[in-house]
């Protein structure tokens, strides 16, 4: 807890290869720097950064506690339900909407990191995205770096190394989200060879590149949700649609359940 108001913070290293020109790692001495930032503007589907702690070539970014912890678990710790429910599409909702509005930036902000156990919900079980210690702001003039991210969320151009990919890769990892909100399992997880044998990641990810594999849906998912998850997740990133479409679709879809 910090501050005279005992707020409670979470801590993430984001660190990511400090360069020596560091401020707090170019110092010869060891010393801590504190930053605690007012939140002037609550975005409601962000998890908050209250501040960061600064100590030789370690950055620590303080956000807010969200007290029900990652997506991830929450899907682990029960079996998916028979129909999908007004709550579960609400948080893919919740997630899209935090895309919308980091993707609306000039540059748009790149996540690289959208999983499950980056979506935190809360109380209120609204989730709030979060870990943006590797988003990047995409920029004509720069290229992104390759090897981010959590494999198996990863859209294939980041997986094969491209170093020429943008906001649409984001759109790929959502899609992966939304078959976990359908299964409750981790992505790939009922992957199998011609032998019936468990893939391995690499057998995954070589597949995932080439087209041939993507995660699956329940036969109970709702059409629409299942067609938007493939669509996000197809091949050719221009044929991704953008989120603020994505997030219409959804809400569309929010309107048909009873």
């Amino acid at each position: 807890m910090i501050g005279d108001n005992n707020i409670t913070v979470c801590v993430s290293d984001v660190s990511g290869g400090s360069s020596n020109g560091d401020t707090a790692a170019s110092d010869s001495k060891s010393h801590v720097v504190v930053i605690v930032v007012p939140i002037l503007v609550a975005i409601v589907v962000l998890a908050a950064i209250i501040g960061g702690i600064f100590y030789r070539k370690r950055r620590t970014a303080l956000f807010e506690y969200v007290e029900n912890g990652a997506l991830r678990s929450r899907l682990a710790a029960s079996p998916a339900p028979s129909n999908w429910t007004r709550e579960t599409l609400q948080l893919a909702i919740d997630v899209i909407e935090a895309l919308v509005y980091v993707h609306s930036f000039n540059p748009p902000l790149v996540h690289r990191d959208m999983k499950s156990r980056n979506v935190l919900i809360t109380g209120e079980m609204r989730a709030k995205l979060t870990e943006f210690g590797i988003a990047r702001f995409r920029s004509e003039d720069k290229t992104m770096t390759t090897g981010v991210g959590t494999s198996r969320w990863l859209a294939p151009e980041v997986i094969s190394g491209s170093r020429d990919y943008d906001q649409s890769a984001d759109l790929f990892s959502f899609g992966v989200v939304l078959s976990e909100l359908d299964t409750h399992t981790v992505p790939y997880e009922d992957a199998v060879g011609p032998y019936g044998h468990t893939l391995q990641d690499g057998a995954i990810l070589q597949m995932a590149v080439t087209g041939s594999l993507r995660p699956t849906f329940r036969s109970s998912c709702p059409p629409a949700v299942r067609e938007l998850a493939l669509l996000c997740m197809s091949q050719d990133p221009g044929a991704r649609p953008k989120a603020p479409a994505v997030a219409y679709t959804l809400r569309t879809a929010m309107k048909s359940l009873s």
